[in-house]
């Protein structure tokens, strides 16, 4: 509604006067009559520029709101495109339509999606495998470390008594 409101102010600008150019009557007016006409004039001209600014955020604003419009036409056309497609689909049986259900259902196609499938069944497997080798790996490691701290300790214990240490333990 606003729209058009500003819109019809565009209307109330008053013609352009194109016989000021050429009135050449001014010589015959004084300084003050000069600078009130021209006060005039800068006034109507200022007032037809706001009044050209609000027409151009009202046209602004009407394209906004019918991009947003057609938008949601396109969204709701395409939800009753598949809602349609849908409703087709279900008075068919829901059988896949075409040469695509015969490749779906190709011995081909189902031993290659079977292989498939058991290769990412190894690998995971594999994975699996391979975290409890760490697993078992850090265990053993920790006691070897273990081992040899517990050497030194020992070493340390037995100079400070000037005895002799047993040989170090055997890294594997």
């Amino acid at each position: 509604m606003e729209t058009f409101l500003h819109l019809n102010l565009v209307s109330d600008i008053p013609p352009i006067k194109w016989d000021l150019a050429d009135n050449h009557d001014s010589g015959s007016k004084t300084c003050l009559e000069l600078v009130q006409e021209n006060q005039e004039m800068w006034h109507k001209f200022r007032k037809a520029q706001v009044l050209v600014e609000r027409a151009i955020d009202a046209v602004d604003a009407a394209n906004a709101q019918l991009a947003l419009g057609g938008m949601y036409v396109s969204k709701a056309q395409t939800q009753l495109l598949a809602w349609e497609e849908a409703e087709k689909s279900k008075e068919d049986g829901g059988h896949i339509k075409g040469t695509f259900g015969r490749v779906v259902m190709h011995d081909g196609f189902l031993r290659d999606q079977a292989e498939r499938a058991q290769r990412k069944l190894n690998e995971q497997e594999l994975e699996r495998w391979k975290e409890e080798a760490k697993e078992q790996w850090k265990v053993f490691n920790n006691s070897q470390k273990a081992e040899i701290m517990s050497w030194r300790e020992e070493k340390a214990h037995l100079a400070t008594l000037k005895q002799k240490a047993p040989p170090k333990p055997l890294e594997v």
